[in-house]
Parts: C-alpha cells; sequence; structure tokens
C-alpha cells in the first residue's frame, strides 16, 4: 500500500519535489529531485566535466531536423549554450577534456557507406566555436579526450582501430574473436573493456592496445563499467554484476540482485532504473520500477526516486564529486537528484 506522495512543482524548470512513502523501504525516503526540459527527441549521450560543473547532452532540433549538443550548469542548473554543426542522423559520443577547456564531439559522416569516417570535433568552452577537427576512418565506438576508437563498418566488427587525436595516426588495432557488441573506458582513459559476441570480455590498456585480461561468459554480458575506487570492472548480467581485479583479472565479489547502470566514484553507490528483487535475513522484497540506489557496503537498497513510467530513460550517471545522480532520455529531459545526504 503506497501511503503517500507530495509533489510541487515549478513551471520554468519543473522543479519537482517528492516525498515518497512505501512499504518496502526502512524507512521515509524523501527525495528532492528537479526536471529540465533542455532539447527535444531523445537524448543517448550524457557527458559531465571533470569537476561536475558542466554536463553536455545530444538533442534534436525538429524545426531544422538536425542534431545538436546542449551544455548545461549544475551551479544555475540551466541550459548555457547550444552547439550545432550540421550532425547528420546521430551524435555518436561526447566527452570533455582533461582539462576542463574543450567539449569533443563524435559523428560518422557516412552511416551507411562503406568507408565510413569518424569525425571528431574539438569545441572550445570558452567561444563556442570549433577549435579544430580530427577524422579517423572507421565507424566510431567509443571517444575519449585521446583517442577515438571505430571500426572498419557494421558488418566488420571484430576488429577495432584506435586512432590519437593529437596526429590523427592510428595507434593500433585491437583484434576480438567475435563482433564486438559493447565498448567501455576507466575514468581514467587507462583502459578499455570490450564484450563479444559469444561473450568474451576483455580488457586492454588504452591507448596502447596492450590486452590484460580476458573472462569468458556462456551468457553474454548485459552491460559492462568501471569502479574507479575499486580499480575493477563491473560485469552486469541481469540480475547482478561482478567485479573483476584491473590487476589480476579475478573475481572480487558483487551482488546477485541489483544490476546497476550506474557506480559513483568513490564506489560506496550504485544505481539503477527499473525493478528490483532483493533479497534480506531469507525475505524477498519487491522494489518497483523507480530510479534505484544501492549502498554497497550494506548491499541495500538505500533510497528509490519516482519517474513516470512511461518516461524512457537512457544514461544514467553520478557525478565526480558524488553530489548528484543524474538521468537524461526521452523528451530531452534532464533529471537530477541530490544524493550527498545518504547514509552508504
Amino acid at each position: 500500500m503506497k501511503l503517500g506522495n507530495l509533489f510541487c512543482f515549478s513551471l520554468k524548470s519543473v522543479t519537482a519535489i517528492v516525498l515518497v512513502l512505501l512499504p518496502w523501504a526502512s524507512s521515509c525516503v524523501f527525495a528532492q529531485g528537479s526536471q529540465f526540459q533542455i532539447g527535444e527527441g531523445v537524448a543517448k549521450i550524457l557527458a559531465i566535466s571533470p569537476h561536475g560543473e558542466l554536463v553536455a547532452i545530444d538533442a534534436f532540433d525538429f524545426k531544422n531536423a538536425e542534431k545538436k549538443i546542449i551544455l548545461f550548469e549544475m551551479k544555475t542548473q540551466k541550459s548555457i549554450a547550444e552547439f550545432k554543426d550540421g550532425w547528420g542522423p546521430t551524435i555518436q559520443g561526447l566527452t570533455f577534456s582533461s582539462d576542463g577547456k574543450y567539449l569533443l564531439s563524435v559523428a560518422s559522416n557516412a552511416l551507411n557507406q562503406a568507408e565510413p569516417i569518424a569525425i571528431v570535433k574539438f569545441w572550445d568552452l570558452s567561444t563556442g566555436k570549433i577549435a579544430r577537427t580530427i577524422s579517423a576512418k572507421g565507424l566510431p565506438l567509443l571517444l575519449s579526450d585521446k583517442a577515438v576508437l571505430t571500426c572498419p563498418s557494421e558488418t566488420q566488427r571484430d576488429t577495432a582501430d584506435v586512432f590519437d587525436l593529437q596526429t590523427g595516426n592510428r595507434i593500433v588495432s585491437l583484434k576480438a574473436h567475435s563482433r564486438i557488441d559493447q565498448v567501455a573506458s576507466s575514468e581514467d582513459g587507462k583502459y578499455l573493456a570490450t564484450v563479444e559476441r559469444e561473450g568474451t570480455v576483455r580488457v586492454w590498456e588504452f591507448p596502447a592496445g596492450k590486452e590484460v585480461f580476458s573472462v569468458g561468459n556462456k551468457v553474454r554480458p548485459n552491460r559492462i563499467m568501471f569502479s574507479p575506487a575499486e580499480h575493477s570492472l563491473a560485469v552486469v548480467k541481469v540480475p547482478g554484476l561482478t567485479f573483476f581485479d584491473l590487476r589480476t583479472g579475478k573475481s572480487i565479489g558483487g551482488n546477485g540482485f541489483f544490476p546497476a547502470t550506474a557506480i559513483s566514484m568513490d564506489g560506496k553507490l550504485m544505481a539503477l532504473r527499473g525493478e528490483v528483487m532483493s533479497l534480506k535475513k531469507q525475505r524477498f522484497t519487491r522494489h518497483p520500477d523507480a530510479v534505484h540506489v544501492l549502498s554497497s557496503a550494506k548491499n541495500e537498497v538505500i533510497a528509490s526516486f519516482a519517474v513516470d513510467a512511461k518516461w524512457q530513460s537512457s544514461v544514467i550517471r553520478f557525478s565526480p564529486d558524488g553530489r548528484w545522480l543524474l538521468a537524461t532520455g526521452g523528451q530531452g529531459i534532464l533529471r537530477l537528484w541530490d544524493v550527498s545526504k545518504l547514509d552508504p
């Protein structure tokens, strides 16, 4: 039985204050969240600057039928800039430079051609103009501030090439045993992880391309991501996840019920959008569809934030300082929750 809900909305930013009492929560969950309509269409990419002061998301300009990037300032919680440059169907990657001076974007100029080119643009955040452009052969798979990873074509994804963003030259080629379906990079940019169609997870030194270790899986993982605090890779296979030490390649624990989509920088919190079934003291507890936050130490859901069931979430991230949980998705909406008061 739901005991109560209190919602308060501001018309300008659709700021929501939510009080939720749920029967499966150990205590009252008080969530102060904000919702911002900052774009159009489905936002699939979210990048956060190194110190967390800026957020960039992709959006669609329906009037001009083109993609654009929207820059959002966390301090003022307002959109402060838009970048447009006549992209085609999609922007395929966003990241900030490590010094915070540039926003990098990558898109393909020829998604349906036999020899596509990945175009990386450096946007000067002080002027809003393009500082320089780098082209790399292939379809973009992953973008860091130092290199871009591409594959020859959509049908040739068992090889990935690493191109240096300073010179535009190819550094190395990564050889997989089957199609590469997923890629992820560590927060410091030193490691890259790939998931192959037949289930194998490989970790590589990046951008050098040296294989560190591989893990075979009978079932292909749903997701991979790095945990900066634990110096580990999280391999997510519903209903849970397993951590692997980057130095040894050995399993170092995990959980069997929380297939997280985000891990905080200090490793104390995890988050996901969806339903969760947890086991505590030999009792199963169902956590309905919401954005849930898990304490890694307690292995318990410690907060749940209500969202519209019809809203499609694409990306969930923690800010570098651990204060905010961010989510973006359908209707160009950016959602923020202050998680700094949670007890992990």
